[in-house]
């Protein structure tokens, strides 16, 4: 289907050239062959076959001046490419090349276009996978130094774009159309260009974290920070021990003389190494598995965020190798094209990426099994910190069946539609089965687990 519509979206022929030429075919065909063998044709006849000319000699016209106003600025344009080396067009998503996905703003910017008269120019953008993106009608005009001559013109429109990646653009297509809407002459120009959509920010989240010593402490912090102490921390009484720390009602119940540790102040900044996970074993494919990921990269930013916003440094560690092309220069961005560009892999295991790292933060799918999971926890500590993300929540506020349709017409948002494929999907049960062990699990091992 994308590659039909990818064809079809190049023929220079509109849907009214083919109403239009029918029409008069169809006049012509049926009055002069129905007629013509009268002897003596009445008046209303003959003015109807003077009607029937007239349609078609008015059809000639238009075609003739629909095709010569579009053709004129389709072949102004080419000579503009040919003398003005560089490309004249540049493809923008949001304000520039970075945007969060979902509903966004695709744009156009062309120079060196002069529109039909009273007709338009529109444009398609062409992603690698020959992928298409609606039709941009180029109508607004950018000015330069002068507030009367316009230096260029641009579109953009709200386009749904779910996927969190990079998206490679191959193509630009510019379309001159006339002012009877009968021609289309498509203008095909290179245009490779990387634009990306990251997770969307949402609601923040609060994390508790306690964490250890998760690096060597070697940096040494102005503000020296409290690490786990009284209330937290206990010991078995010393010599030496200050018995006003003695925890009197354990000594009553277990006969043991046990210590509060205190608190002390660490001059020393610790490491969070955040261990996200995109191991998936085929339990969600296709585009069911497609939003399952996007959402899942949407509660990995708002976890990390919320590790962001602790008086810990965070490292983010990818299980997945991943060449940073857009954003080299911005160090602290870097992880969100990490994230970004994260697909779900099968060929690295969780277990080979987690199990052998004793510290740090680890962040899970419903969708690893849970032999995974088991072997993955298996030579962790109870105080590990370990992020549950159910991506079945992904459907919890949509709704696959809207009762105001049967009456009232009204557009769908493109996750009830795909909800209706998740219902019936032969997977489904297979994922909320894999979930609900997974999250029993972690709770009878008595992790610290965070469920989202």
């Amino acid at each position: 289907m994308k590659k039909l519509a990818y064809y079809f979206s190049f023929i220079p022929f509109q849907l009214n050239f083919f109403v239009l030429l029918f029409v008069t075919a169809s006049a012509y065909a049926i009055v002069h062959n129905k007629y013509s063998s009268l002897e003596e044709p009445t008046y209303f006849i003959l003015l109807l076959k003077a009607l029937v000319t007239f349609t078609g000699v008015v059809f000639i016209m238009m075609s003739g001046i629909a095709l010569l106003t579009a053709l004129l600025c389709w072949g102004y344009f080419w000579i503009y490419r040919r003398s003005h080396p560089g490309s004249p067009i540049q493809v923008t998503i949001g304000d520039g090349e970075k945007a969060q996905a979902g509903y966004v703003s695709l744009g156009l910017t062309a120079i060196g276009i002069i529109k039909p008269l009273l007709g338009h120019v529109k444009g398609r953008v062409i992603f690698a996978d020959n992928r298409i993106s609606a039709a941009l009608p180029l109508d607004q005009p950018v000015f330069g130094d002068s507030r009367f001559i316009r230096s260029a013109i641009k579109a953009g429109r709200p386009v749904w774009i779910p996927d969190i990646k990079e998206h490679e653009v191959t193509k630009a297509v510019l379309y001159f159309e006339d002012m009877f809407r009968l021609f289309s002459f498509p203008f095909v120009l290179s245009n490779v260009q990387k634009l990306l959509t990251v997770p969307e920010e949402s609601e923040a989240i609060a994390v508790d974290i306690h964490p250890d010593k998760t690096q060597e402490e070697v940096q040494r912090i102005q503000i020296p920070r409290k690490t786990r102490g009284e209330l937290l921390n206990y010991k078995h009484f010393e010599a030496g021990d200050d018995i006003r720390r003695i925890v009197w009602k354990i000594y009553a119940r277990n006969k043991e003389l046990v210590v509060k540790i205190p608190e002390t102040m660490d001059p020393y900044a610790s490491h969070i190494y955040f261990h996200p996970s995109f191991y998936n074993t085929g339990l969600a494919t296709g585009s069911i598995g497609n939003a399952m990921l996007n959402y899942y990269k949407v509660r990995i930013r708002q976890v990390y965020e919320a590790l962001l916003r602790t008086e810990f440094s965070v490292k983010y560690i990818p299980d997945q190798e991943s060449t940073t092309t857009i954003h080299e220069s911005e160090e602290a961005e870097t992880w969100l094209y990490q994230l970004s560009t994260s697909v779900w892999q099968s060929g690295k295991e969780a277990v080979d990426y987690m199990s052998a790292r004793k510290e740090g933060i680890y962040c899970i799918s419903s969708l690893i099994p849970l032999s995974e999971v088991e072997e993955i926890c298996s030579n962790k500590t109870p105080d590990t910190l370990v992020i549950l993300v159910k991506v079945s929540e992904l459907w919890q506020n949509r709704s696959a069946f809207h009762w105001r349709s049967l009456f009232i017409k009204s557009d769908e948002h493109p996750l009830d539609v795909l909800k209706r494929k998740w219902l019936f999907s032969p997977g489904r049960k297979k994922i909320l089965s894999n979930e609900s062990q997974v999250q029993r699990y972690l709770e009878d091992q008595l992790f610290r687990t965070i469920v989202l």
